[in-house]
């Protein structure tokens, strides 16, 4: 049996198709630039004529706008009495959208703490009672220099954040009342009555 002309080889067809795409674009590429180039140098020529002294690129008109520097946090002064003593643990955890956002007062026995650098997080069992834990946090600020330790005996001033869910060591999911506290006041270890 005879083989067909190169030529008519459909693969011959798509490599000279090929080459031709290639060579199309390498030409058109190569006729932009020249555009581009002589659009460009002949208004540079007439600016060097009719003045030698450089012109400013863009960038130097461009004025650095400035960045806004935040704002301090605005320190308001505590007052004990803007917070309630008459919400409980139960008003807290059996109706946590009624007491979002309250600004509430608790006595209590630390149960645990979790510090860093700036901020601490707390659980605390509320009169003593661990069947009645919140989760708190609070800027490690608020306590001028000093360390809470486990079982240390306090009064927490904070706002309610409503709930929050953690996994406990043995794998259960806990659901507690949350705080964000503003004050915490150590009156140091419970005492064992």
């Amino acid at each position: 049996m005879k083989k067909p002309a190169f030529y008519k080889n459909w693969q011959f067809w798509t490599t000279i198709g090929g080459f031709i795409a290639i060579i199309m674009t390498i030409v058109v590429i190569n006729l932009n630039n020249d555009s581009k180039s002589s659009k460009s140098s002949a208004p540079t020529t007439q600016v060097s004529k009719k003045n030698n002294t450089p012109r400013p690129s863009k960038e130097s008109h461009k004025k650095e706008t400035p960045k806004p520097k935040p704002k301090p946090e605005v320190e308001i002064p505590f007052n004990p009495d803007d917070y309630q003593t008459d919400i409980t643990f139960d008003n807290l955890a059996r109706n946590p959208k009624d007491f979002k956002g309250k600004m509430v007062k608790f006595t209590g026995e630390i149960a645990q703490i979790i510090e860093d650098d700036k901020e601490s997080e707390i659980r605390v069992a509320i009169n003593g009672d661990y069947d009645n834990i919140v989760y708190a946090t609070f800027k490690n600020k608020i306590l001028n220099d000093s360390h809470i330790l486990d079982e240390d005996s306090v009064t927490i001033y904070g706002k309610s954040l409503g709930l929050t869910s953690y996994e406990s060591t043995d794998g259960e999911q806990i659901t507690i009342p949350s705080l964000q506290l503003q004050k915490v006041e150590d009156h140091g270890p419970t005492s064992d009555e």
